[in-house]
């Protein structure tokens, strides 16, 4: 696990945060504490991390743990925790490699919710020749519902997801 949390750089090893911070350079990048387990003699800390659209949860056994956590599960996702510091394009597209409905199960875990539930329907758009085939899904977790509308189940469920874990961060 230490040769993902810390990278080597010109300057020695350094962490992950400070690794997404690097690769994020002029984004804000906001961690949020979404629990605190206490078990007999320790307590797990599980950690949000958001930079922009872009979403990550971390665990550890202190709050810098799981915010480390966070952010090398952020690189991993980028598949940036290379040493090279010059492999990083400004314009990766992030939303590509995140994987915002086990982000989102992981949040209904860590508060102690029931697993989210799609809802899925499908519809059709345009006249005769042009028609298209669309699937809506309802995606609802705690108190919280979103609808996603794609080309696929999969596309439209993701982006259900995608815009509940936006909404219940942006309510925090």
């Amino acid at each position: 696990m230490a040769e993902i949390s810390e990278l080597n750089s010109d300057s020695g090893l350094i962490s992950s945060v400070d690794r997404l911070r690097e690769i994020m350079a002029g984004k804000e990048i906001i961690y949020k504490i979404l629990s605190v387990v206490k078990h007999n003699t320790y307590e797990v800390y599980t950690i949000n991390a958001v930079c922009e659209e872009y979403v990550s949860n971390g665990c550890g056994l202190s709050e810098y743990e799981a915010q480390n956590d966070a952010a090398t599960k952020m690189l991993n996702n980028l598949e940036l925790t290379s040493t090279n510091q010059q492999c990083v394009d400004s314009q990766v597209k992030l939303s590509q490699y995140m994987n915002y409905i086990g982000s989102l199960q992981e949040l209904c875990q860590a508060r102690a919710w029931d697993f989210p539930k799609y809802e899925y329907s499908q519809g059709i758009k345009g006249l005769s020749k042009n028609q298209k085939h669309y699937y809506t899904v309802k995606c609802t977790a705690g108190p919280y519902t979103s609808n996603g509308v794609g080309k696929t189940k999969k596309m439209a469920k993701k982006q259900a997801a995608k815009k509940l874990l936006k909404h219940w961060i942006t309510t925090l």
